[in-house]
């Protein structure tokens, strides 16, 4: 019964990113990347900037915010590896500095393994008890690795201090879901799709916890209006194909109990 949440897999990734990204300035020179950031680099010039780093390491082998800079394009070049290499000794010198373990965990998250991500947000939320983004980010980590009572946990704390962020209330109707707790998911998807009825996956979510208390005929329409409102790229296609075996199942079902 938990197929179809699978495909909801956008959403959290999409808040991800979200919660974890620094802002990205648009100029190429290294001094401006080194001060602003991030920027979407060629090959070469992600080449250059690693080599002038190196210098700035080799030179200034106590700099945390030159590894930490040197991380971010090896994350982006897929070094994933040499990345959280950097991380650690980034930590190493700078054990109280919230933004680097966030990052790791960021990376961490890249590679799959999401249990090392949420430990780095444990630091992140100790370091930092009153950002509620904290928690959020963690609740997002904690999901993917399937720690669906600990993503409620979260999104409570993160709700009571931001009760206005809509999106919090999926991702807990998703966790609830997960939890066999149908009631309480639609009870949070119903919050979500009151501020954002133009929402698909949440229209699909929505339906997979009404057909588990039974409840068919809600859950069809809800499956109806998911499909009218999905459209044709490989994402979409996948929900759809995943809602139509859904609907099929149920439909078939009740034409053999009509025929007893």
């Amino acid at each position: 019964m938990t197929g179809l949440l699978k495909f909801t897999g956008w959403t959290i990734a999409a808040a991800i990113a979200y919660a974890a990204s620094a802002g990205c300035a648009q100029e190429k020179s290294f001094g401006e990347y080194y001060l602003h950031g991030p920027t979407w680099l060629t090959q070469d010039e992600n080449d250059i900037v690693i080599s002038n780093l190196d210098r700035i390491i080799q030179a200034q082998p106590g700099d945390a915010a030159a590894y930490v800079k040197r991380a971010e394009v090896k994350a982006k070049l897929g070094r994933y590896g040499e990345a959280l290499a950097d991380l650690d000794l980034a930590v190493r010198l700078q054990p109280d500095n919230s933004e680097i373990f966030q990052r790791r965990a960021d990376v961490y998250s890249r590679t799959g393994r999401f249990d090392a991500a949420v430990s780095n947000m444990d630091h992140v939320v100790r370091m930092r008890p009153d950002d509620p983004g904290a928690y959020l980010t963690r609740a997002l980590f904690r999901f993917q690795a399937g720690q669906f009572r600990a993503v409620v946990a979260d999104v409570d704390r993160f709700i009571a201090r931001w009760p206005e962020h809509d999106r919090a209330y999926f991702i807990r109707g998703l966790a609830w879901s997960s939890l066999r707790q149908p009631q309480l998911a639609i009870a949070d998807y119903d919050k979500y799709i009151q501020l954002h009825p133009d929402d698909a996956y949440a229209y699909g979510s929505r339906g997979v916890a009404k057909e588990r208390l039974g409840r068919y005929k809600e859950a069809l329409a809800d499956y109806r209006i998911c499909l009218e409102m999905l459209d044709d790229s490989p994402g979409d296609n996948r929900m759809r194909a995943a809602v139509e075996k859904r609907m099929r199942t149920i439909e078939d079902s009740q034409r053999e109990g009509r025929s007893e």
